[in-house]
């Protein structure tokens, strides 16, 4: 018996199925069909073919539809799709069939697309001036959402129990979308009112009020922090701006008599001044008027639109007030004037501790076997210890104690045996734990009194008398019972991200001429690649290892090794760079 096949059909013993309903997703980007039966579900590789090619238009570039249950087909808009709610769509003929795969509409069937259930409304807010000077055009603008990806369609703008706008007013507003521009209008307080429908029909509506004033009052704005905290180190720069109003040709219009005059003054407590610009301060600055310091400080560009204060002009810990007033004279009157006060806190900073030569220095201490005789070169016998880069921010001048704590946390057995059988009895060696405090930067240590091939721990506390100020660092100091080169390392610490780094060696009480060492430079962290010339201005071999600073990431903590080679002896040193 031959194989019989089954094609589907539009059998009309069988009813196929409608579309009934169809309304968008509350997100504007879907529509879902819904059918009066259950569908077999196939799946759609043809998403316009579902519709007439009127109607797939509508649907935008690439659109794709799929089920998402037995009788409901949701489409997915493609791009600049024009369909709007309250359209109708037009479906294809025998594309949809009911669940057993048989029957199929014959025609062209045509479906109501509603808004969603849960429309979405705009929501719209005026920006601009509250307040305009007589002869200025007044400009407001807006920020919305509930646009749904399209503009709006309907842009309403009008002046609120304004019986009769002025001449050419209304053909301004009938105009006007995003922005509105208003010319200059009698002196006055008024409200304007703007409603918006997005393209799903929904509207929205807000109100904004301003006043026209027959003064010219001036704005003043500023990039700069009403409230901000520096230190003491750097320069204190506030620029503002006090825009000229922006006044037409008519008889309102400036002439050549306008001046406009700019004065920074300091906030001192106790004034008049100090009351007023109080009073006028919001509630975060008000609170800070009571530290406000009685200490003076030059200010330069006074009469100006910008304030400096230079750099360590200003005390530690204090809060300062600086005020600027801009007046607006006309012929010779003040027709205006406006004020804003500015408020600086020099941050409290603790003392910088600092020991040149880098975090980790290598030393030659003689062992009885090596002494100074049978040595390639002679080597100091004394090594400096230096803090000079040592300061209190607070006061550059201001005299420093020196706290060194000097701790051996590692040496050999065979090591100190020698040592002291070298040596002779009276001779004494520095102790596993030695303290000295001296009011000088410089401490000179005798080689012959440690330990050859050991490790020393150097802590500096520096103070100042400063409460809370003092500050610590620690140096590892290695020694060895080889003659090398004693090298220091100096540059590294804290920088800031994107600045450029130097980072210099030298060796202390060296013999040869600088140019007779051998120099090496080598990242011992392992995270910048120094072979790589991206990462430097300079050689490998040179003293010097330039590192540019957009090579260097923030937050970031790298390690350098500095190698010095004198006739094939090398010495070593340790630095670091913290990038903030």
């Amino acid at each position: 018996m031959p194989r019989e096949t089954f094609t589907p059909t539009t059998n009309p013993t069988i009813t196929p199925p409608r579309p009934i309903k169809s309304s968008f997703s509350p997100d504007a980007i879907k529509i879902q069909i819904e059918y009066s039966r259950d569908t077999n579900i196939a799946p759609v590789s043809d998403c316009p073919g579902v519709f007439t090619s009127d109607s797939a238009m509508l649907l935008g570039v690439g659109p794709s539809c799929y089920w998402t249950g037995t009788r409901t087909l949701t489409v997915l808009l493609g791009s600049n799709f024009t369909l709007v709610p309250r359209t109708f769509l037009e479906l294809a003929p025998g594309v949809v069939f009911e669940s057993g795969g048989i029957s199929a509409s014959r025609y062209i069937e045509q479906v109501y697309v509603l808004p969603p259930d849960n429309i979405v409304y705009p929501v719209i807010r005026i920006d601009g001036s509250t307040k305009f000077s007589f002869c200025e055009t007044v400009v407001l603008s807006t920020t919305s959402s509930g646009n749904l990806g399209k503009p709006f369609t309907v842009y309403n703008w009008t002046f609120v129990g304004m019986s009769s706008p002025p001449a050419g007013l209304e053909e301004i507003l009938a105009s006007s979308t995003e922005q509105v521009s208003i010319p200059a209008i009698n002196a006055g307080r008024y409200t304007v009112r703007l409603e918006v429908e997005n393209w799903m029909g929904a509207r929205g509506a807000t109100e904004f009020s301003f006043s026209m004033s027959n003064n010219l009052e001036p704005a003043i704005s500023s990039t700069s922090p009403l409230i901000q905290e520096i230190a003491r180190k750097n320069y204190l720069q506030i620029a503002t701006k006090s825009e000229l109003p922006s006044c037409g040709n008519g008889a309102n219009s400036l002439d050549a008599t306008f001046v406009r005059n700019s004065k920074w003054t300091q906030i001192f407590p106790g004034t008049s001044k100090f009351e007023l610009a109080r009073a006028a301060a919001g509630a975060a600055r008000s609170a800070l008027f009571r530290n406000l310091t009685s200490h003076p400080v030059t200010l330069e560009g006074a009469d100006s639109l910008t304030l400096v204060v230079e750099r360590e002009t200003m005390n530690m810990g204090e809060t300062y007030g600086f005020q600027i007033e801009v007046t607006n004279v006309i012929n010779g009157s003040t027709v205006g004037s406006a004020s804003e006060t500015f408020i600086v806190i020099i941050k409290k900073e603790p003392i910088l501790a600092a020991i040149s030569g880098g975090s980790e220095i290598l030393v030659p201490v003689l062992s009885s076997e090596r002494t100074l005789s049978n040595t390639t070169s002679s080597r100091p016998q004394s090594f400096i210890l230096d803090a000079s880069f040592s300061q209190d921010p607070a006061n550059a001048t201001s005299p420093l104690t020196y706290h060194w704590k000097f701790r051996l946390v590692k040496s050999t057995t065979a090591a100190r045996s020698a040592l002291l059988m070298y040596h002779s009895v009276h001779l004494q060696k520095l102790l596993d734990v030695l303290n000295f405090t001296t009011t000088s930067p410089q401490l000179s240590l005798n080689l012959s009194k440690l330990y050859p091939d050991a490790v020393y721990l150097i802590n500096l506390k520096v103070s100042s008398g400063r409460e809370g100020a003092d500050s610590e660092i620690e140096q590892v100091l290695q020694t060895t019972s080889d003659p090398v080169p004693i090298v220091e390392v100096s540059g590294g610490g804290t920088v800031n991200e994107g600045d450029d780094v130097t980072l210099i060696m030298s060796v202390q009480g060296g013999q040869l001429p600088q140019f007779n060492y051998l120099y090496h430079w080598e990242c011992t962290s392992g995270n910048l690649n120094l072979t790589d010339p991206a990462t430097r201005a300079t050689q490998l071999n040179s003293e010097y290892l330039a590192l540019l600073g957009s090579s260097l990431i923030r937050d970031a903590v790298y390690k350098f090794r500095a190698y010095v080679s004198e006739d094939g002896i090398i010495g070593t040193a340790l630095t670091s760079v913290s990038v903030n």
